[in-house]
């Protein structure tokens, strides 16, 4: 049984944490916060950037906000660095509109217990 609860579900759960320490930033504010992950809630948080995001080795121009496609506002920037067990870290980042900022990627970041 886990020493602390898993951060994105609030759950206890069994086998090795992962960690997650995702980020929301713009030029005048910022989110930031470290996870604590069960291997669900990784997995999970991980196949959402990797259909949403890039990792830092891609070098793809971001035109539009990743998760709405508004080409108008692409002013936050996404962040999310994650460990896996025993794993080399991956870097993600993109870049998402204020709507989204505010709401669906704020939701997926920091955790569905944070609604």
């Amino acid at each position: 049984m886990a020493l602390y609860p898993c951060d994105w579900h609030s759950g206890r759960y069994t086998g090795p944490q992962r960690t997650a320490y995702p980020a929301l930033l713009n030029a005048t504010t910022g989110k930031r916060r470290k996870m604590r992950l069960c291997g669900d809630c990784f997995s999970e948080l991980n196949a959402w950037l990797e259909a949403h995001v890039y990792t830092a080795l891609d070098e793809r121009p971001i035109e539009c906000c990743q998760m709405c496609g508004d080409q108008d506002d692409t002013s936050i920037a996404l962040f999310c660095t994650m460990y896996d067990h025993k794993q080399e870290r991956v870097d993600w980042y993109g870049r998402v509109c204020h709507d989204c900022a505010e709401g669906p990627a704020q939701l997926v970041l920091f955790g569905k217990a944070q609604a």
